[in-house]
C-alpha cells in the first residue's frame, strides 16, 4: 500500500538554505482538515501513517525533502547502534496515533509500557530538528524509518516516505498524553480488523503487517 519510490515532500522550485522554522502552535485539539485552501494543496498523497490524521503542509516555497533526509539518517543511526529500536519505532508510532498523532502517549495506560525507551532514544533528535519538525513528526518518521529497514533487502522492498509535516504536538509532556482506547487483549480477530480499519484505514493484510511488529 506504500509507493516504491520516494516522492520529494513539498514540490518547489524555490532552494532554502539553513533549517526552515515551524511555525505552528501547539494544541491539543488535532487537525482534520488542512489548514490550507484546496488550491494550496499539494498533488501528493498522504503518507500511510495515519489515513486517519491529515496535518500541516509547511509554506510555499519550503522546500525540506533534504531536511527530512537528515532526520532519517539520525533515526536510522539509532537503530544500527541498537536493532531493537526498529520494532520499538513502529510501536511507538502505532501507540501516538491511536486517536491521532500527537508527539504524548499516556504513561498510566499498561498498554504504553515499555514506550519510554524509544522516546528516550528519539529525544535528542527531537530537540535538534525542533524548528522545522514537531515531535510528532519525529514520532510517526522514526516509525517509518522503523518499518523500512525492518525489512529483507529483496524484491518486495518497501520505502515508507514522510509526506507530510506539521502534526500537532500536545500541550503535555511526552509521557502525559491523553487517555485514549487501545485493543484489548481479549479481542478476536474481526473485532482486531475493524478497529485497525476504523482509526488507520488499515485493511486486513496491513492490520496483520502492524501487529506482527509489536
Amino acid at each position: 500500500y506504500c509507493p516504491t519510490v520516494r516522492p520529494t515532500l513539498i514540490p518547489s522550485s524555490t532552494p532554502t538554505t539553513g533549517k526552515p522554522t515551524f511555525t505552528g502552535n501547539p494544541t491539543k485539539t488535532l487537525s482534520i482538515e488542512p489548514s490550507f485552501t484546496h488550491s494550496e494543496l499539494p498533488s501528493i498523497q498522504l503518507s500511510s501513517l495515519p489515513s486517519k490524521t491529515v496535518s500541516i503542509a509547511p509554506s510555499p516555497g519550503e522546500d525540506l525533502s533534504e531536511l527530512v533526509e537528515e532526520a532519517r539518517s539520525d533515526i536510522a543511526a539509532l537503530i544500527r547502534n541498537d536493532r531493537r529500536l526498529a520494532a520499538k519505532f513502529v510501536r511507538l508510532g502505532f501507540h501516538d496515533c491511536v486517536g491521532g498523532c500527537n508527539g504524548c502517549v499516556d504513561s498510566t495506560n499498561h498498554d504504553n509500557n515499555g514506550l519510554e525507551v524509544p522516546i528516550t532514544a528519539l529525544r535528542p533528535i527531537v530537540q535538534t530538528y525542533a524548528n522545522s519538525f514537531t515531535r510528532a513528526d519525529i514520532w510517526a518518521m522514526a516509525s517509518l524509518v522503523g518499518a523500512e529497514v525492518s525489512q529483507p533487502n529483496n524484491n518486495d522492498y518497501r520505502s515508507f516516505s514522510m509526506e507530510w509535516i506539521g502534526r500537532r504536538t500536545c500541550d503535555s509532556p511526552e509521557m502525559q498524553g491523553p487517555a485514549e482506547s487501545l485493543p484489548s487483549s481479549n479481542v478476536n480477530t474481526m473485532q482486531l480488523v475493524d478497529f485497525f480499519s476504523n482509526e488507520f484505514g488499515f485493511s486486513a493484510e496491513e492490520t496483520v503487517a502492524i501487529m506482527g511488529a509489536q
